[in-house]
Protein backbone atom coordinates (compact mmCIF):
# COMPACT_ATOMS: atom_id res chain seq x y z
CA UNK A 1 0.00 0.00 0.00
CA UNK A 2 1.28 3.41 -0.93
CA UNK A 3 0.62 6.98 0.61
CA UNK A 4 -2.20 9.47 -0.11
CA UNK A 5 -1.26 12.91 -0.94
CA UNK A 6 -3.22 16.62 -0.15
CA UNK A 7 -2.62 19.97 0.34
CA UNK A 8 -1.61 20.61 3.92
CA UNK A 9 -4.97 21.15 5.78
CA UNK A 10 -5.24 23.99 8.38
CA UNK A 11 -5.97 21.53 11.09
CA UNK A 12 -4.36 18.15 10.64
CA UNK A 13 -5.98 16.37 13.55
CA UNK A 14 -9.65 17.75 12.40
CA UNK A 15 -8.93 16.33 9.18
CA UNK A 16 -7.74 12.99 10.09
CA UNK A 17 -10.85 12.62 12.42
CA UNK A 18 -13.52 13.72 9.62
CA UNK A 19 -11.49 10.80 7.45
CA UNK A 20 -12.20 8.09 10.04
CA UNK A 21 -15.79 9.39 10.90
CA UNK A 22 -17.99 7.65 8.25
CA UNK A 23 -20.90 5.67 8.01
CA UNK A 24 -22.22 2.65 5.69
CA UNK A 25 -25.17 0.39 5.56
CA UNK A 26 -23.52 -1.90 7.74
CA UNK A 27 -21.62 -0.44 10.05
CA UNK A 28 -20.65 2.92 11.73
CA UNK A 29 -17.12 4.99 12.61
CA UNK A 30 -15.97 7.68 14.41
CA UNK A 31 -12.98 8.60 16.55
CA UNK A 32 -13.01 8.40 19.96
CA UNK A 33 -9.43 9.78 20.61
CA UNK A 34 -6.90 10.99 18.78
CA UNK A 35 -3.43 12.22 19.32
CA UNK A 36 -1.12 13.89 17.21
CA UNK A 37 3.10 12.98 17.94
CA UNK A 38 6.04 13.25 16.27
CA UNK A 39 4.76 12.70 12.18
CA UNK A 40 2.13 10.16 13.43
CA UNK A 41 -1.52 9.97 14.34
CA UNK A 42 -2.72 7.59 16.40
CA UNK A 43 -6.69 7.50 16.96
CA UNK A 44 -8.96 5.31 18.54
CA UNK A 45 -12.09 4.53 16.25
CA UNK A 46 -15.07 2.68 17.62
CA UNK A 47 -16.70 0.28 15.07
CA UNK A 48 -20.20 -0.55 15.41
CA UNK A 49 -21.84 -2.88 13.64
CA UNK A 50 -25.46 -1.87 12.51
CA UNK A 51 -26.64 -5.69 12.24
CA UNK A 52 -25.41 -7.10 15.41
CA UNK A 53 -25.12 -4.08 17.87
CA UNK A 54 -22.03 -5.11 18.34
CA UNK A 55 -19.26 -2.14 19.15
CA UNK A 56 -15.05 -2.19 18.88
CA UNK A 57 -12.44 -0.21 19.45
CA UNK A 58 -9.45 -0.72 17.17
CA UNK A 59 -6.30 1.66 16.52
CA UNK A 60 -5.69 3.55 13.84
CA UNK A 61 -1.78 4.91 12.77
CA UNK A 62 -1.06 7.23 10.49
CA UNK A 63 2.12 8.00 9.31
CA UNK A 64 2.30 11.98 8.41
CA UNK A 65 5.05 13.95 6.11
CA UNK A 66 4.91 17.70 5.07
CA UNK A 67 6.78 18.72 2.10
CA UNK A 68 5.95 22.40 0.60
CA UNK A 69 2.44 22.82 1.69
CA UNK A 70 1.90 19.13 0.79
CA UNK A 71 0.63 16.39 2.94
CA UNK A 72 1.45 12.84 2.65
CA UNK A 73 0.04 10.02 4.85
CA UNK A 74 0.07 6.26 4.99
CA UNK A 75 -2.93 5.14 7.86
CA UNK A 76 -2.42 1.19 8.69
CA UNK A 77 -4.32 0.08 11.51
CA UNK A 78 -3.21 -1.82 14.74
CA UNK A 79 -3.48 -5.27 13.33
CA UNK A 80 -0.73 -4.55 10.44
CA UNK A 81 1.80 -4.63 12.85
CA UNK A 82 2.82 -0.55 12.41
CA UNK A 83 6.79 0.27 13.94
CA UNK A 84 5.34 3.56 14.91
CA UNK A 85 4.61 2.80 18.50
CA UNK A 86 4.78 6.20 20.48
CA UNK A 87 0.74 5.47 21.03
CA UNK A 88 -0.32 7.61 24.29
CA UNK A 89 -2.02 5.14 26.82
CA UNK A 90 -5.23 7.45 26.96
CA UNK A 91 -5.33 5.96 23.40
CA UNK A 92 -4.30 3.07 24.50
CA UNK A 93 -6.90 2.05 27.39
CA UNK A 94 -10.01 3.13 24.80
CA UNK A 95 -9.16 -0.06 22.60
CA UNK A 96 -10.89 -3.49 22.98
CA UNK A 97 -9.61 -6.49 23.72
CA UNK A 98 -8.49 -8.32 20.70
CA UNK A 99 -6.47 -12.06 20.25
CA UNK A 100 -4.56 -10.03 17.05
CA UNK A 101 -0.83 -11.01 17.53
CA UNK A 102 0.06 -8.11 15.77
CA UNK A 103 -1.93 -6.07 17.58
CA UNK A 104 -0.98 -7.36 21.09
CA UNK A 105 2.62 -6.74 20.25
CA UNK A 106 2.21 -3.24 18.92
CA UNK A 107 0.13 -2.65 22.21
CA UNK A 108 2.78 -4.00 24.30
CA UNK A 109 5.62 -1.74 22.79
CA UNK A 110 3.44 1.40 23.28
CA UNK A 111 2.95 0.47 26.48
CA UNK A 112 6.38 -0.54 26.70
CA UNK A 113 7.91 3.05 25.67
CA UNK A 114 5.21 4.94 27.21
CA UNK A 115 7.03 3.93 30.77
CA UNK A 116 9.93 4.55 29.62
CA UNK A 117 11.47 7.22 32.11
CA UNK A 118 13.20 10.35 29.61
CA UNK A 119 15.71 12.10 31.22
CA UNK A 120 15.12 15.92 32.04
CA UNK A 121 16.91 19.09 30.65
CA UNK A 122 20.49 19.59 32.95
CA UNK A 123 20.45 15.77 33.55
CA UNK A 124 23.60 13.86 33.20
CA UNK A 125 23.63 10.75 31.42
CA UNK A 126 26.14 8.35 31.33
CA UNK A 127 25.94 5.71 28.56
CA UNK A 128 27.24 1.92 29.48
CA UNK A 129 29.53 1.84 26.47
CA UNK A 130 31.72 5.06 24.67
CA UNK A 131 30.28 6.28 21.78
CA UNK A 132 33.02 6.84 19.25
CA UNK A 133 32.33 10.51 17.09
CA UNK A 134 33.36 11.23 13.39
CA UNK A 135 36.52 13.00 14.93
CA UNK A 136 37.45 9.72 16.64
CA UNK A 137 37.11 11.26 20.08
CA UNK A 138 35.02 8.98 22.59
CA UNK A 139 32.16 10.01 24.94
CA UNK A 140 30.26 8.11 27.97
CA UNK A 141 28.86 11.09 29.71
CA UNK A 142 26.71 13.64 28.12
CA UNK A 143 24.24 16.37 29.57
CA UNK A 144 20.88 16.80 28.39
CA UNK A 145 20.63 20.17 26.59
CA UNK A 146 17.27 21.80 25.34
CA UNK A 147 17.83 22.92 21.30
CA UNK A 148 16.04 22.58 17.97
CA UNK A 149 12.92 23.83 16.46
CA UNK A 150 10.88 22.59 18.98
CA UNK A 151 12.98 22.55 22.65
CA UNK A 152 14.78 25.72 22.06
CA UNK A 153 13.80 28.88 23.96
CA UNK A 154 14.62 31.15 21.03
CA UNK A 155 13.98 29.98 17.28
CA UNK A 156 17.53 31.11 15.98
CA UNK A 157 19.07 28.91 18.35
CA UNK A 158 21.87 27.12 17.24
CA UNK A 159 22.45 23.47 18.00
CA UNK A 160 25.66 22.38 19.73
CA UNK A 161 28.20 20.90 18.20
CA UNK A 162 27.61 17.31 19.59
CA UNK A 163 24.28 17.14 18.03
CA UNK A 164 25.36 17.26 14.77
CA UNK A 165 28.23 14.47 15.87
CA UNK A 166 24.82 12.73 17.23
CA UNK A 167 22.92 13.53 13.99
CA UNK A 168 25.68 11.21 12.00
CA UNK A 169 26.19 8.46 15.13
CA UNK A 170 22.51 7.95 15.43
CA UNK A 171 19.59 8.10 12.36
CA UNK A 172 17.93 11.70 12.18
CA UNK A 173 15.62 10.89 15.36
CA UNK A 174 18.55 10.40 17.17
CA UNK A 175 16.39 7.23 18.69
CA UNK A 176 19.87 5.27 18.12
CA UNK A 177 21.46 7.28 21.06
CA UNK A 178 17.95 6.83 22.72
CA UNK A 179 18.68 3.03 22.78
CA UNK A 180 22.11 3.24 23.41
CA UNK A 181 21.46 5.03 26.42
CA UNK A 182 18.73 2.57 27.64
Amino acid sequence: MGWTGTQKPSNVRAYFENQLTWESESEARRVVGIAMTRGVCYAAQEIRDKQTGQVRTVAVIILINYDAGVMTYKDMGECDGPTACDCPLRILNCLSKTTNELALAWRERCRVRAGRKIPPFGAMVRFTEPLRFADGTTETDFTVERWGKRRSASADACPPPLSCVMRELCDESGFGCWRAWQ
